[in-house]
């Protein structure tokens, strides 16, 4: 029981502001194009990527 609470917090705390901009730029090619689909920053689009890729513990992208 203990474990499915730990799981449920952390899905309360998850942004998931950043898997909705990492689809956007999956979906688009780019931080540009998913930046301006989503009337959004490229530069805070970049930052929850690498958010998320932290959170995760894996690079999501090839970063070039």
């Amino acid at each position: 029981m203990q474990k499915r609470i730990t799981i449920s917090r952390r899905l309360e705390q998850f942004d998931w502001r950043l898997v909705r901009s990492f689809l956007a730029v999956l979906d688009f090619g780019s931080l540009t194009a998913a930046a301006r689909a989503l009337s959004a920053q490229q530069p805070t689009l970049g930052r929850h990527v690498s958010e998320l890729e932290a959170q995760l513990g894996v690079a999501l992208f090839e970063h070039t």
